[in-house]
Formats: C-alpha cells, sequence, structure tokens
C-alpha cells in the first residue's frame, strides 16, 4: 500500500489529462533548436511543487503543480507553459496565458484565462512579420472580459482530443 500523500499524486496522474497523456520538455522550448532540447517521460514530482501562480483552470493549475518551475508538458500540438513562463506571460499581458500551439506562418493559437469568469479563451499571436507580430501583442495585451467571454472554448472538450489532434 502506498503512502496517502504518494496515492494522491498517482491518483492526479491518472485524472489529470495534461500529465496523464502529455510529455515534458525543457522550458523555454521557443529559445532553443529542436533539435537541442531535452525531453524526459519523467512527468511529476512524488511531492507537490509550490508555484505562486496566477489564478487558473483546476485542471492547469493542479498539473503545473507537479512539474518543476522551468519545465513544459506537451501535449499533442499543445505546449502548457511552464509554471515561470505562465508568471512571466502573465506580468507581459494582465492575463494568465498557458499554452499554445503553432497555427503556421509564424502564428500561435494560445489558451489564457479569465479568471473573473472563469472563463478559457482562444486567441491567435505572433505572426508572418514584425507589424503582424507587434498588433496581435497589442490586441492581447486591451482584451476585456467581455473579448474573453466571446473567445471561450471548452478546455475539458480540448484536453480530450489534444493527444490525437495531428501537428500542423
Amino acid at each position: 500500500m502506498l503512502p496517502d500523500e504518494l496515492q494522491e499524486r498517482v491518483t492526479l496522474l491518472a485524472s489529470n489529462p495534461i500529465l496523464r497523456d502529455g510529455r515534458l520538455g525543457a522550458g523555454k522550448a521557443h529559445e532553443r533548436a529542436f533539435f537541442a532540447q531535452q525531453v524526459t517521460h519523467e512527468l511529476f514530482s512524488a511531492n507537490p511543487v509550490d508555484h505562486t501562480l496566477p489564478a487558473l483552470p483546476r485542471v492547469v493549475a493542479s498539473a503545473l503543480s507537479c512539474v518543476s518551475c522551468d519545465r513544459e508538458v506537451h501535449l499533442g500540438p499543445w505546449t502548457f507553459l511552464s509554471p515561470e513562463g505562465v508568471r512571466e506571460r502573465h506580468a507581459a499581458l494582465g492575463f494568465p496565458m498557458f499554452a499554445h500551439k503553432y497555427a503556421g506562418m509564424g502564428h500561435i493559437t494560445c489558451l489564457g484565462y479569465c479568471p473573473e469568469r472563469d472563463v478559457v479563451f482562444k486567441y491567435l499571436d505572433g505572426g508572418a512579420n514584425g507589424f503582424e507580430r507587434i498588433e496581435n501583442a497589442k490586441r492581447a495585451r486591451a482584451f476585456t472580459v467581455h473579448d474573453m467571454c466571446a473567445r471561450q472554448i471548452d478546455l475539458d472538450k480540448l484536453l480530450r482530443g489534444a493527444a490525437s489532434e495531428p501537428y500542423d
């Protein structure tokens, strides 16, 4: 029989779709070439990691409590940011952005969270050139609660299909 604390962690691993189906990658992967990134299948720590994070959806917060500060979790084409990455993006945008995937031509589709309404939303960032990247960043920083709610998605549905979603 496992100790209660370890049993809770194993149960979390089995029930959390991000941890169950994902794999760990080095944090800030966007700053390194793909062949320089280290990927491991060691997904979680037996002891919860205490991260000071902005408000996040419960399933994302519980997944991030299991990984070290500089690790990302990859689930199909989606990259769930490291706890450090979530804090950095929150400081830059004013709302928690916690995942992204490549959308073509320098664009990324991002997942953000509106804690005031408990809404996960999708938006486009990046761009094919500097002007487009600047405009998309300005637009994201100017999002209102109304804008976030208008872009609302079903996170549970996204997570159920993410592991089998094709890479773009």
